[in-house]
């Protein structure tokens, strides 16, 4: 069951809606404005998908859902806003904390062409990296942000009435995406440590041959890593493929865990100075790369 609770401003839950009546405060400028809400969930999220229904009275308004809105992170505002001028009506942007600034991430749609007393049906799908925003089942967002579990949050203001109603959230298990060369040696690595180990911790753990699509394999890598929660990846032979997946990756700000080996000399220059987890290829090492390798998921996602 999902509970919500007022952070700052008023609402009232009303079963499963939440009801929004605006209450007017004085501004900086000496006028007035409708006071924003922000509502906290018992939902920890990152993988899945929202959906609800919102309605609003008058024209002047905004709802958005709110992800990542924890310490150390870039919290991430995805919904519909209508203010006094021209803008989008559908709209996605990022507070990056350190630097105290709103960065657009993606919008569309003319905020005049808002409607009022009449329900939008809302849908966000989170797959790894890739989120989708959907308005009556038609896409309006799409975009690469990396989420992280964290309470799922709403903020409401409005000059009228806003009612957000039948609200649901379904949980998917995060990805776990592992680039490794195909060999007899690494794919025993992969059956009796890597996958058990992940699955174990909650992952559904994924190799590029798992997927049969007739897609282009690069498309397929591409839209595996984006989906994926993290990358595991064995860098110990010097595989063109598995460092293009690396850097990849890496240009995407994917969370990603190196293995390596202990028999190779040294790392490529341009990846010595990410952490990586080394192992011995022995029965004893097995066990070490599995205790590590969890402590690194650990520390990643708790």
């Amino acid at each position: 069951m999902i509970r919500w609770m007022p952070l700052f401003g008023t609402a009232k839950i009303e079963g499963n809606n939440i009801v929004y009546s605006p209450s007017m405060i004085p501004g900086t400028d000496g006028k007035s404005g409708p006071e924003f809400t922000k509502l906290a969930s018992n939902i920890l999220f990152d993988n899945g998908e929202i959906s609800f229904k919102v309605k609003f009275q008058k024209p002047i308004s905004t709802c958005f859902l709110v992800l990542n809105d924890v310490i150390g992170l870039d919290s991430v505002h995805v919904g519909l806003q209508s203010q006094m001028g021209r803008g989008f009506l559908f709209l996605a942007s990022k507070f990056k904390n350190q630097e105290k600034q709103w960065v657009h991430l993606e919008g569309k749609g003319d905020n005049r062409n808002i409607k009022t007393d009449t329900d939008y049906e809302i849908r966000l799908i989170v797959k790894g990296s890739k989120i989708l925003f959907t308005v009556d089942d038609i896409q309006m967002l799409s975009f690469i942000e990396t989420i992280s579990k964290a309470p799922l949050e709403l903020l409401i203001v409005g000059e009228g009435e806003i009612i957000v109603s039948n609200f649901r959230v379904s949980q998917q298990k995060p990805i776990a995406f592992v680039v490794m060369q195909f060999s007899d040696e690494y794919n025993q690595l992969y059956d009796e440590v890597i996958k058990p180990t992940c699955e174990a911790k909650g992952f559904e753990c994924v190799r590029a041959t798992d997927r049969y699509t007739t897609n282009p394999i690069i498309q397929d890598i591409i839209e595996s890593i984006q989906g994926s929660s993290v990358i595991i990846a064995n860098i110990t032979p010097d595989n063109p493929n598995v460092f293009y997946e690396v850097g990849f990756a890496h240009a995407i700000k994917k969370p990603t865990i190196l293995l390596c080996d202990r028999k190779r000399d040294k790392l490529p220059f341009d990846l010595s100075g990410f952490r990586t987890l080394f192992y011995d290829n022995t029965i004893a090492g097995k066990s070490n790369i599995e205790r590590d390798l969890n402590k690194y998921l650990e520390n990643l996602f708790g």
